[in-house]
């Protein structure tokens, strides 16, 4: 039973990873050309937005869209802005589908799976998991620390806006970002009055 008083956790919400190795594990998929390409794009929206795979391996080319010579990603009603560093890679992967539904696709006129799976006109959800697995170590707390990170920036209705979270879902996440946000400060305040105690780990 939860302790009276005490903030309720985002629901499946595991300890995050630093914002030190979020931050590494994107960079090393922007930059390493060893995975495939599919794995860096979905592993990016990942790390980024802490999307659940499930909800990656949804995605169609034609959530893709480019306005003013920037990328956009419609999750939820509103658009979401990608980052420039970010934003090629998933344009390569939009063009990659495109190319790979017109070959295989009997009636390719329909919108692709932007993450295309084995199979014609399925997408690669369970491979699409296993490969991220394979490839981003704690991808589960890595996405708790991309929601923490955002719901700490942002309102909870515009969170659920753009990622398209039930706002009970949005408000869970900014409760859990406030308590940990709270207990790092406490813990930099500590470090300053010479107490010892690691943000770090004062932080979990």
């Amino acid at each position: 039973m939860q302790p009276q008083g005490s903030a309720r956790r985002a629901q499946t919400t595991l300890d995050p990873i630093s914002e030190d190795d979020r931050w590494g594990r994107l960079r090393r998929l922007l930059t390493d050309e060893q995975p495939p390409l599919g794995v860096r794009a979905a592993g990016a929206l990942a790390l980024l937005y802490g999307l659940p795979v499930s909800r990656i391996g949804e995605l169609r080319a034609d959530d893709m869209a480019r306005r003013d010579d920037q990328t956009y990603l419609d999750l939820g009603p509103q658009p979401l802005l990608v980052p420039p560093a970010v934003a090629p890679l998933l344009d390569r992967q939009a063009r990659h589908t495109t190319s790979v539904t017109v070959l295989h696709r009997s009636n390719p006129t329909g919108p692709a799976w932007l993450f295309p799976g084995g199979s014609s006109g399925r997408p690669a959800r369970g491979a699409l998991v296993d490969k991220l697995r394979a490839t981003i170590p704690h991808i589960r707390r890595s996405r708790s620390a991309a929601l923490v990170t955002l719901s700490a920036e942002l309102p909870e209705p515009i969170i659920a806006d753009l990622l398209d979270l039930d706002i009970n879902t949005a408000a869970q996440w900014t409760q859990h970002a406030s308590r940990d946000w709270s207990h790092y400060l406490r813990a930099r305040i500590d470090t300053v009055h010479g107490t010892g105690t690691r943000p770090e780990r004062a932080a979990r």
